[in-house]
C-alpha cells in the first residue's frame, strides 16, 4: 500500500527541512531567513484580512444609509418643486439626475463590497492552506470520571478466609480516637505510634523506612533514660517489626505476620531479639544516669564565696548605722534594707561565714549582684591582720608570712642580675 504524504504539504518550512540551496550560501542562515519572511508574510495577511473586514463593516453601514436615502428621495418624487425662472433645467429632470447619481454611489458602493469580499475569500483560504500553531484548539475536555458501579452483594455467605493474627485487633478504635490530634513529624508519630499492625502498615508503607525504626530506637532510650520502661519496651518493639518487614524484601510485610503468628522458631527469635534489644538500652540509660549522678555530686554547684586574696588581710563587715544622719549612710542603709532578711541577719552577725553561706544558697547571676551591693554600701572591707609573736600560733603564722616575703624578694634580685650583669 502506497504511503499518503499530501497530509505534510500543509506544513511550513522548519529547521529540518530537506531542501538544497547554493554552497556558498549557509543552510541555517537561509532556513532562518526563509522562515522569518514566512513569519512577516503571514503577520501582514492577519493585518490585511482585518483591514478588508472593517472596510466591509464601515461599507456596510454605508450602504444603510445611502439605500435610505435614495428610497426617501423615490418616495418624494411626487412632491419635487415647481420650476424657477432663473434655472434653465426642469425641475423633474433635476430631480431625477439627483436621484440617478445617489444611486450610482450606491452602485459603486455595492461593487467595492464584492470586491473587498473576494480579496477576503482569497486571503482566508491561503491563511487556511499552512497548519499553524495558531489553528490547534482542544477538541474536547472532560473532567468527569465513570466509576465502576460497587457489584452487588451475593446472597451466598461467603466462606470465612484464614487472615494472619494481628498484634494489636483494637488498632482501629484507637486509631479513630487519635484523629483529632495534631500531626506531628513522620519520626516523632512514628514512635508514638503504638498500634502498628498488618493492615496499618500495608495502608501506609513509608513507616518502612530505615530512619522511621532508628527514630523508634532513639525514642526507646530517651525513655529509658526518663524511666518510662513500658513505652521504651514497646518502642523497641515496633522498631524491631519494622526492621525485620523490611529485611524480608518485597512481601516481607505478609511473610513477617503469617510467620510470627505461628508458634514457631521465628517467634522466640523475634522476641527474643526484643528482649536482647531492650536490656542493653536500659543497661545503657542506667550507665548514663550513674554517670551524670557522680558528675553532679563531684562537681557541685558553682557559688560565690568571700575570701581575702592577700596573705595577713582580713575581711571586716559592717552594718550601716540606721540613726546616722550622713547622706552616704543612709543611701547605705537603704541598700541594707533592700537585701533579704536571711542576709541582713547574717550581715548582723558579723561572721564571714554566715555571709558565705547565704550567699551559697544563691544563683551565680543573683550572688554577683549582691556582693556588688555590698561593695556599693560598704559593708565589706579588707583590714591588716595583727599578729601577736607571743603564741606559738603567732610565731607560725608570722614565718610563714616572712617565708612568702622571702620567696619574693629572691625572684627580684635574680631578674635584676640577668637584666644588669656585673661588668667586671
Amino acid at each position: 500500500m502506497p504511503v499518503d504524504y499530501s497530509k505534510w504539504d500543509a506544513l511550513e518550512l522548519s529547521d529540518d527541512s530537506d531542501i538544497e540551496v547554493h554552497p556558498n550560501v549557509d543552510k541555517r542562515s537561509f532556513i532562518r531567513a526563509k522562515q522569518n519572511q514566512i513569519h512577516m508574510e503571514r503577520e501582514q495577511r492577519k493585518n490585511h484580512i482585518l483591514t478588508l473586514k472593517f472596510e466591509r463593516s464601515v461599507n456596510d453601514g454605508l450602504l444603510k444609509r445611502i439605500s435610505g436615502l435614495l428610497a426617501a428621495l423615490k418616495s418624494h418624487a411626487s412632491d419635487a418643486p415647481a420650476s424657477s425662472s432663473t434655472s434653465p433645467v426642469e425641475p423633474e429632470k433635476r430631480y431625477e439626475a439627483m436621484v440617478e447619481e445617489v444611486g450610482v454611489h450606491l452602485k459603486r458602493v455595492e461593487d467595492l463590497q464584492k470586491e473587498l469580499q473576494v480579496k477576503l475569500d482569497e486571503l482566508e483560504g491561503e491563511e487556511k492552506k499552512k497548519i499553524t500553531s495558531e489553528n490547534y484548539h482542544t477538541g474536547f475536555d472532560s473532567s468527569h470520571v465513570n466509576k465502576s458501579a460497587s457489584p452487588a452483594s451475593d446472597s451466598k455467605p461467603k466462606e470465612k478466609q484464614a487472615q494472619p493474627e494481628l498484634l494489636n485487633p483494637e488498632y482501629e478504635r484507637k486509631l479513630a480516637a487519635q484523629q483529632d490530634q495534631p500531626a506531628l513529624p513522620a519520626q516523632t508519630s512514628g514512635a508514638m505510634m503504638t498500634t502498628i499492625s498488618y493492615e496499618f502498615i500495608t495502608a501506609h508503607p513509608h513507616i518502612l523506612a530505615e530512619k522511621e525504626s532508628d527514630g523508634l530506637l532513639v525514642e526507646a532510650f530517651d525513655a529509658s533514660l526518663e524511666n518510662k520502661e513500658d513505652f521504651a519496651r514497646q518502642c523497641v518493639h515496633q522498631a524491631l517489626l519494622l526492621q525485620y518487614c523490611r529485611a524480608l524484601g518485597k512481601d516481607g510485610v505478609p511473610l513477617f505476620f503469617k510467620r510470627i503468628s505461628q508458634k514457631s522458631n521465628a517467634h522466640e527469635m523475634f522476641f527474643k531479639d526484643v528482649q536482647d534489644t531492650y536490656a542493653k538500652i536500659r543497661t545503657r540509660s542506667r550507665q548514663i544516669a550513674a554517670e551524670r549522678a557522680a558528675e553532679g555530686a563531684s562537681g557541685g554547684v558553682e557559688q560565690i564565696q568571700l575570701h581575702a586574696v592577700e596573705p595577713g588581710t582580713t575581711i571586716n563587715i559592717t552594718v550601716p548605722d540606721p540613726t546616722s544622719e550622713d547622706e552616704q549612710v543612709k543611701q547605705a542603709r537603704a541598700i541594707f534594707e533592700g537585701f533579704k532578711p536571711e542576709l541582713r541577719k547574717a550581715l548582723e552577725s558579723g561572721s564571714l561565714d554566715e555571709v558565705n553561706k547565704v550567699l551559697g544558697d544563691m544563683k551565680v547571676e543573683e550572688a554577683e549582684e549582691v556582693v556588688g551591693l555590698l561593695g556599693d554600701a560598704g559593708c565589706l572591707s579588707l583590714e591588716e591582720q595583727i599578729i601577736d609573736a607571743t603564741t606559738e600560733g603567732g610565731r607560725k603564722q608570722l614565718e610563714e608570712m616572712e617565708k612568702l616575703a622571702g620567696g619574693a624578694g629572691e625572684t627580684a634580685p635574680s631578674g635584676e642580675k640577668e637584666l644588669h650583669p656585673d661588668p667586671e
